[in-house]
This record gives C-alpha cells, sequence and structure tokens, in this order.
C-alpha cells in the first residue's frame, strides 16, 4: 500500500462514492414480521390464516366499568377504518336485551293460565276427538296455494298426536309449563352466569373487556402508531402487546438515532482528549469510517433490508475501528515508521477483526432476516475497518503527517 499510495487513496474515495450513492436507497424496516425466523411452524400458521381467513391473533384490551359502557365502546371502536373487528361480552348480549325482557315479562298472563290448566283429562279419546275436529277444520280450509302450508302443517300435527299416547303428551305439557314458566319468570342471562372461560376472556375484576383488532395486523411502526393513536382516543387506558411492540419500535428508533449520535461525540471527544492533534485524530478515525460507511453501502446496494437489529452492528464497529485506529497511531507515535507500526500491530489488529466476525458468522445459518443481516453488517464492517487500517490510515499517515 505505500508503495503505490495514490492506488490506494483511488480505490478508497471510489469505494466510499460508491456506499455514499447507496445511502438514497436507506430505508429503515419498521415491520419486525418482515425479519423474524421466517421457517417456524407458528408463524407460518399466522400467515396461513392472514391469507386464507383474513384473521389476526393480535389485539389490545380495552377494559369497561359496565356492559353498556363496553357496548358503546365496541362500536364507536368498530366506525373507524384502522379496527377490523371487537369482541367482548356485548357480543353474546344484544343490545335491545332490556325490551326482549320486558316483551316476555308481559307473557306472564297468558302463561300463568297455562299453569293452572290440568293434563290429568288427556286420554285416548281425547286425542281421538282433538285429531278428528282437527281433520274437519282442515277440510273447510280454502283450497289455495296460500293454504297449503298450513294445511301441511296441520296434517303433520294431527299424525304427532295420533302417534302420542296419553303419559307421552302429559310428561311433554308439564315440559313445556314449566319451560314457559322460568323463561317469563327469569328472561334475560347475566354475565356472571357465562361459562367460565368466556367470563375468563371477556370480564376481570368485575369490568367488561373489548379485544380490539387492527386492520392493518403488520408488526410494523406506521400502522402500529396510527392504531394506537385511534384506539386511546377513545380509551386511553387501553393497554396490550401491540402497544408495547409500539413504544419499542418507535420509541427504539429515535433513541438508536440519538446514541448513535453521542457514540460518536463521546468517541471524538475521548480521541481530541488522548491524541491532542486534530490531524492525528483524523487518521485515527479512517477505519470507523471506511468500515462504517463501506459496510452500510454493500448492504443497501445488496437489497438487505436495514432493521433495528441491524442498527446495532454500528456499537460494534465504531469500537473496533477506533481500536484499529488508535492502535496504530499510538503505535507509530512510539516506534516512527509506520511500516514497522502496521507488521508489528496489525496481526493483533486482524486477529481481534477474524475473531469477531467469526463470532456473527454463526447468526448466517439462521432463517432470520435480522439476526443474519447483523452478521453480514458486522462482518463487513469489521473487515473493511481492517483493510482500511492496514492500506489506507498508513498511506494517510505516511503522505500528510511525516511526523508523529
Amino acid at each position: 500500500a505505500l508503495s503505490r499510495p495514490r492506488l490506494v487513496i483511488g480505490v478508497s474515495l471510489t469505494l466510499l462514492a460508491l456506499s455514499l450513492a447507496a445511502f438514497p436507497r436507506f430505508e429503515l424496516e419498521t415491520d419486525l414480521e418482515a425479519v423474524m425466523t421466517q421457517d417456524l411452524p407458528s408463524m407460518k400458521a399466522l400467515r396461513r390464516l392472514k391469507e386464507e381467513a383474513g384473521f389476526t391473533t393480535e389485539a389490545v384490551l380495552s377494559a369497561a366499568p359496565d356492559l353498556a359502557t363496553a357496548r358503546t365502546r365496541a362500536k364507536r371502536f368498530e366506525s373507524l377504518p384502522q379496527i377490523a373487528r371487537v369482541e367482548g361480552v356485548h357480543n353474546l348480549f344484544p343490545a335491545d336485551i332490556e325490551q326482549r325482557a320486558q316483551r316476555h315479562k308481559g307473557l306472564q298472563p297468558v302463561v300463568q293460565s297455562f299453569q293452572t290448566t290440568t293434563v290429568d283429562t288427556i286420554d285416548n279419546q281425547l286425542i281421538q276427538r282433538t285429531t278428528q275436529a282437527l281433520s274437519k277444520r282442515i277440510t273447510s280450509w280454502p283450497q289455495t296455494n296460500e293454504w297449503a302450508p298450513v294445511r301441511e302443517r296441520a296434517k303433520r300435527l294431527i299424525t304427532i298426536l295420533q302417534q302420542q299416547t296419553p303419559e307421552t303428551l302429559k310428561s311433554q305439557l308439564t315440559s313445556m309449563r314449566k319451560a314457559l314458566k322460568e323463561g317469563v319468570s327469569k328472561p334475560t342471562l347475566s354475565p356472571n352466569e357465562l361459562p367460565a372461560n368466556w367470563k375468563a376472556r371477556y370480564m376481570a375484576d368485575g369490568e367488561f373487556l373489548n379485544l380490539v383488532f387492527p386492520t392493518d395486523d403488520r408488526l410494523a411502526a406506521e400502522s402500529l402508531s396510527e392504531f394506537r393513536r385511534v384506539v386511546t382516543e377513545v380509551d386511553p387506558k387501553a393497554a396490550g402487546g401491540l402497544f408495547v411492540v409500539d413504544y419499542l419500535l418507535v420509541g427504539g428508533v429515535e433513541r438508536t438515532k440519538g446514541s448513535l449520535g453521542l457514540i460518536l461525540v463521546a468517541l471524538l471527544i475521548i480521541l481530541f482528549l488522548d491524541l491532542r492533534r486534530p490531524s492525528l485524530v483524523a487518521v485515527a478515525l479512517v477505519p470507523l469510517i471506511c468500515g462504517s460507511v463501506i459496510g452500510l453501502g454493500v448492504m443497501l446496494w445488496l437489497g438487505r433490508p436495514i432493521t433495528l437489529i441491524m442498527l446495532s452492528a454500528f456499537p460494534l464497529i465504531f469500537g473496533i475501528g477506533i481500536d484499529d485506529g488508535v492502535h496504530l497511531v499510538h503505535g507509530w507515535k512510539e516506534g516512527g515508521q509506520i511500516e514497522t507500526t502496521v507488521s508489528r500491530i496489525g496481526a493483533g489488529i486482524l486477529f481481534t477483526s477474524i475473531s469477531t466476525s467469526l463470532s456473527f458468522g454463526v447468526l448466517l445459518g439462521l432463517d432470520h432476516n435480522g439476526f443474519e443481516g447483523l452478521a453480514l453488517l458486522v462482518i463487513l464492517g469489521v473487515g473493511t475497518c481492517f483493510i482500511a487500517s492496514v492500506t489506507l490510515l498508513p498511506v494517510l499517515a505516511q503522505r500528510y503527517l511525516r511526523s508523529p
């Protein structure tokens, strides 16, 4: 490299320019499903449910103090385009259940009169007289198409009566009287009388739970944020795993950007405190800059999605790059000859780069876009840091920094 400084600088600048040219293609992938392990049976099952049945299992909970409030919220939720459906106790109890109860209570006088009717007088003669009277009545009905269904039902009733014994009819009428009495005296079912598994799903601590399902069931930042916004406008206390994922995605993006900036600022401050000269600091930063820019540029040219998991590779690349640069600059200051410094320290830098790359290389065997991308970015970044350390850094040091 030292014998061909112009070639090294030219190739390095070309690679940096090509990498920077790919930066406009940068777009952070915030859909978690796009980076998850795709070969899991559970992931395959979820994809099949979504594709064939349009079904999702992800929901958030909205707790209401009473059934009326739960029903009102559910109606508001269902009117929003961001919400696919709402499940809750309100689905099990009709909205007009109280009106139905009042109508049932109005039948009590009729049922009461039926309760006083004795069934002891039923015998074969009564059954015969009833069927004969009904048969005679049928013959008097108009012979029109409108009456045809009524005539058929009456004939079936006659057949049923003729097949019954007095004891069977007595038993059936007694059961009917009992059922009618219970129906009008207790015309509604209360939520507390629901089966235990339904109560466990839709009720908790005396509150009624609505399960709110999103229309867009991707675990993506933009859709989750919009879903959380519209749900909390209806119920500010709504909660669920989707909101946690939203916080991690959206908050994670902002925190990661800030963290990377703080890391760079901290590294610059430490370098200035250590090396004292801006020119030495600039040379020490060469591996870090090349590793970060070229590593990311290659990933973008390869069309790999950049995820939050992959962003965690940059602190490692920063650390390796700074180590490479600082070790060489300090060795140069102590030894005086840059080629001697590289030959003495370069082996240690190479071993560190190889061991780090091999450690992350294990992740390449996973069917997980996020971890595979993380491993590939670390290998590219760390490898580029090493190459820049033993080629571009010595050239710049010898060419522009005659004296360390």
